[in-house]
């Protein structure tokens, strides 16, 4: 089996996309010219559904396999790798096609980032030097900005269509979240329904939230133990119950009123910065990542929520996925042996320092891109995460 690593195609430079392979043996040399083609489809066998075509902001009907073949070829990124990532990424919608048939796609996506990018120093920076986009109390933006698009100007937006008028972070968490109610969307956090762990609540994207929560859980059993005089004897599963949802109450109250990064103290009290403090797109790129590494430019005009138009956004996403990829020592534009430079991490999330080869380099290029997201026991998964969707959709004629 010969492998060759290389760009799958790039329109306008069909005939630069070839390699000689040579074989020698007792004297004799063979010689096979390969050419590289346009795949027809990004779709392994037998994986339902295709994902094939979507509908952009503009209800435009559009192929993702063409999106994704035409990045791939002008940044030498393998195509099914950008539709895996966009799998793990992306909201997924049912939508209605020109030919009269429906299916499931990728939607343009938007996600507010309540305990992560609000607080993150870029935020604050473009607060401090008057971004046009900073929500404030009366406003979404200051007077002149490009007003937040309502629904009928950009469509099939998903996860949540943009927030159109100003919110605390608290009015958000809570709609988003089984904190208080249990039968919300579980969006940031969820509530266990059934046996010893009913009642706790956990996020799947933020750690600080589930270490507040244990903390709070073991004040909560300390207290309990206390009251009922219960030192070593293990609760029963009534008694953990009332332990885990005291504890719940307790993070509540912490989150609304004192919670504090910064000067102000609780989340009721901070206006969630629903424009510049979120993620948008196919792959979500931050607001503040295109800001602040990729040049988006800061004018009333460029609103954050362009970037969710494909012919606006997708380069930026593809750039600062380059940037990824070129930060370990490797090359997208030149022969490369494919061993990274990237030492690896040890502490949670943690992540190990890769072997040599091409899925090796692919790796630390999406760990880098979310390094935080990790599994139960500390290790980085999102590398794993899109290269196991990637299988779902190999290049085919």
């Amino acid at each position: 089996i010969i492998r060759v690593i290389g760009r799958y195609w790039e329109e306008g430079k069909e005939e630069d996309y070839r390699v000689t392979l040579k074989a020698q043996c007792d004297n004799k040399t063979i010689e096979r010219d390969l050419k590289v083609g346009k795949p027809g489809k990004l779709l392994t066998e037998v994986q339902i559904p295709t994902y094939k075509k979507a509908r952009d902001i503009f209800d435009n009907e559009y192929s993702i396999d063409e999106l994704c073949i035409k990045y791939g070829g002008l940044y030498g990124i393998p195509p099914q790798m950008l539709k895996g990532q966009m799998a793990t990424e992306s909201a997924i919608k049912t939508f209605n096609f020109n030919d009269g048939t429906s299916g499931s796609g990728f939607a343009p996506s938007y996600r507010y980032e309540p305990f992560t990018t609000q607080f993150d120093p870029v935020v604050n920076s473009l607060i401090s030097q008057d971004n046009p986009f900073v929500v404030t109390n009366g406003s979404m933006g200051k007077p002149g900005s490009a007003s937040v698009p309502s629904t009928s100007e950009h469509k099939h937006v998903s996860f949540v269509h943009y927030y159109e008028t100003p919110k605390t972070i608290w009015d958000i968490v809570d709609d988003n979240s089984q904190l208080v109610n249990e039968n919300n969307p579980s969006t940031y956090v969820y509530r266990y329904k059934t046996g010893k762990r009913k009642g706790c609540v956990k996020s799947n994207d933020y750690n600080i939230i589930n270490t507040k929560y244990q903390e709070k859980l073991i004040e909560a059993e300390n207290i309990y133990r206390y009251k009922m005089k219960e030192k070593s004897k293990e609760l029963t599963q009534t008694q953990q119950i009332e332990v885990n949802d005291s504890a719940r109450v307790a993070l509540v109250k912490f989150l609304k009123h004192e919670w504090q990064v910064g000067g102000i103290k609780g989340l009721t009290n901070i206006y969630a910065q629903t424009r510049i403090a979120s993620s948008y797109g196919l792959l979500q790129i931050l607001y503040i990542t295109v800001v602040n590494n990729r040049d988006y430019p800061i004018s009333n005009n460029d609103r954050p929520e362009n970037i969710n138009d494909n012919s606006v956004g997708f380069d930026y996403m593809m750039k600062h996925l380059e940037s990824k990829f070129g930060t370990n020592g490797f090359s997208l534009t030149k022969p490369d042996n494919w061993e990274s430079t990237y030492k690896g991490r040890n502490k949670a999330p943690s992540f190990p320092k890769p072997g040599a080869g091409f899925e090796e380099a692919l790796e630390v290029m999406f760990y880098k891109w979310n390094p935080g997201k990790k599994d139960e026991n500390g290790n980085a998964i999102y590398h794993k995460l899109v290269l196991d969707n990637s299988k779902k959709f190999l290049p085919r004629r």
